[in-house]
């Protein structure tokens, strides 16, 4: 975390959030950071990838230019099958 914060002190290249890094808190963290995106930059559009995703930047601003209905609207995968409320189940 030392390296980190000095790669973040002088590039300023990374938002650090103030949360528990655990698999069973993804989703809070998901909205941690649209919370603090939200708070901190004036965008038209948030963009959140994982790791584990290939972006296709061409691709995506082609699809962001496109005219849609509902000023907030959710690009992405969602989860298959049903979804899970119970913060005891894992999701």
């Amino acid at each position: 975390m030392a390296e980190l914060s000095k790669e973040v002190e002088e590039y300023d290249d990374f938002l650090m959030l103030d949360i528990v890094e655990e698999y069973s808190k993804l989703p809070y963290k998901t909205l941690a950071f649209f919370k603090a995106a939200y708070a901190l930059y004036d965008s038209e559009f948030y963009v959140k990838a994982d790791d584990d995703i290939y972006l296709r930047p061409d691709r995506l601003s082609l699809l962001l230019a496109k005219e849609r209905t509902h000023s907030q609207t959710y690009l992405g995968c969602m989860k298959k099958g049903p979804v899970f409320t119970d913060p005891k189940l894992k999701w």
